[in-house]
């Protein structure tokens, strides 16, 4: 199981919005523990999230799980754009399919600001006296219950699929000569482009 911060992580990398951890050079990202170097860099964790109540019907709580983005610099002004870039781009997001490290797909449904970005000032005892700011926000994360073809067929793109039983859910990528590539999900009724 992923938590939201790792599916973050995974948005982030997919969007372009930093690099893939240790080793990487370009704004790489961390998850939960930011290390002394580079000197940019970004860590996304998990922390509190709002709970919402319970569907009446089956009684499922429904919880939005709280992410802080900590993005650090040297620049003040590079580092502010750098954060202003990046909550921009996050909240512009919507069903937006990823698969961390786990394997198992999530969909982030929305992410959602709780709050203007903080500057969080130098740190007192950074001698290299880098700049902190935080974004914070709650989001929506689901993951689709089944995928009614292989991975295999779904990749190699044979078409829609016959539609799934009443209450399922599923995917499929069209891939079909000439088609642009489009990840598609099943409502219940009716196949609907994702994006």
């Amino acid at each position: 199981m992923s938590s939201p911060a790792e599916v973050l992580y995974r948005v982030m990398v997919d969007l372009g919005l930093g690099s893939g951890g240790v080793g990487s050079e370009d704004w790489p990202i961390f998850i939960g523990f930011m290390p002394e170097a580079p000197d940019e860099a970004l860590c996304v964790y998990d922390t509190a999230g709002r709970q919402d109540g319970r569907i009446m019907s089956n009684g499922e709580q429904i919880i939005h799980p709280g992410i802080q983005i900590r993005i650090r610099g040297k620049v003040y002004s590079t580092t502010r754009a750098k954060a202003e870039n990046i909550a921009r781009i996050l909240s512009e997001q919507k069903r937006r399919l990823v698969e961390p490290e786990t394997g198992v797909f999530k969909t982030l449904m929305n992410f959602s600001q709780t709050g203007d970005i903080l500057s969080l000032g130098i740190e007192a005892e950074d001698p290299r006296r880098r700049h902190h700011f935080t974004i914070n926000a709650i989001a929506t994360i689901t993951q689709p219950m089944s995928v009614p073809l292989g991975i295999d067929e779904v990749l190699r793109g044979l078409g829609p699929p016959t539609d799934p039983p009443p209450g399922d859910v599923a995917i499929y990528f069209d891939q079909s000569p000439g088609a642009t590539t489009v990840l598609y999900w099943w409502n219940g009724s009716a196949w609907i482009p994702f994006g």
